[in-house]
């Protein structure tokens, strides 16, 4: 999975168990996901900052009811998925930020460094606040036990495709995602400090076996013939629209209440 989506997912996961009163003992710089980051910067769209760093932002919406994940089509002139392995593409994906009332959405981007640096922090983040008082009523979406269901339908119907086009990689990493879709959950480093229920631990594995979209030597980088052509056409897209939907279900499980934001 790209790094930009799983930082939005850990902002949201780490700021739900702050909000909802566990002790983190690490985020910013320490995790893994900022190895390469120079800095994470949260500031309003007419450049102030409001937050110098993640913990500092964190620390920021420690007294909120919570954080939520969610996302849109960018609505280029071709699809998210093939665009999910560049800087910039994929879905646009927003944090919700609720603090009674008033919500505060928050876009991500990343621009690119000094290549060169020598301790390999190449990138600028900055989380721009896009709206300081959303309003609007967010759709729900299905639940994670919803969702383990569906993937795994689809899971299996791309599983097979992959192995009668000898795909045996992509078919291995399929299949691992389906058991892991109900193997005991291995703890994610990176998600040490965030209280997540097992079954949507179990969904957060499922999807990182089965993220296989990306650029030059991923999943989109095939095309075939034919019947072929249609069937890796509607399984793609619908094993990338059910994995999105699935990263915002985690993300969103973690919500302090227990209850859907």
């Amino acid at each position: 999975m790209q790094g930009p989506l799983v930082r939005d997912v850990l902002l949201v996961a780490i700021g739900n168990s702050l909000i909802a009163g566990k002790s983190v003992g690490w985020f910013w710089p320490d995790s893994g996901i900022f190895r390469y980051s120079r800095e994470c910067v949260f500031v309003d769209r007419d450049h102030s900052v409001t937050a110098a760093d993640p913990n500092t932002w964190l620390e920021r919406v420690r007294t909120f009811d919570g954080l939520w994940l969610d996302y849109t089509d960018r609505g280029k002139w071709v699809g998210d998925r093939m665009t999910v392995g560049f800087v910039g593409g994929g879905h646009r994906w927003l944090i919700g930020a609720v603090n009674g009332s008033v919500t505060e959405i928050w876009e991500g981007h990343d621009t690119l460094g000094d290549r060169n640096a020598t301790d390999g922090k190449i990138w600028t983040t900055h989380y721009v606040r896009l709206d300081a008082d959303w309003k609007e009523t967010r759709t729900r979406g299905r639940s994670v036990g919803e969702l383990k269901t569906a993937l795994d339908g689809t899971l299996a119907k791309i599983e097979a495709f992959a192995r009668q086009q000898k795909l045996a990689d992509f078919a291995g990493d399929f299949g691992a995602a389906r058991k892991a879709l109900t193997a005991r959950p291995r703890a994610d480093p990176m998600l040490v400090d965030a209280m997540l229920p097992e079954d949507a631990a179990q969904l957060w594995a499922a999807i990182g076996a089965a993220w296989v979209f990306g650029g030059m030597g991923s999943w989109n980088d095939m095309s075939f013939d034919g019947e072929d052509g249609k069937t890796y056409e509607a399984l793609s897209d619908q094993l990338f629209g059910e994995l999105n939907e699935a990263v915002a279900a985690v993300a969103n499980s973690t919500w302090p209440s227990h209850s859907h934001p």
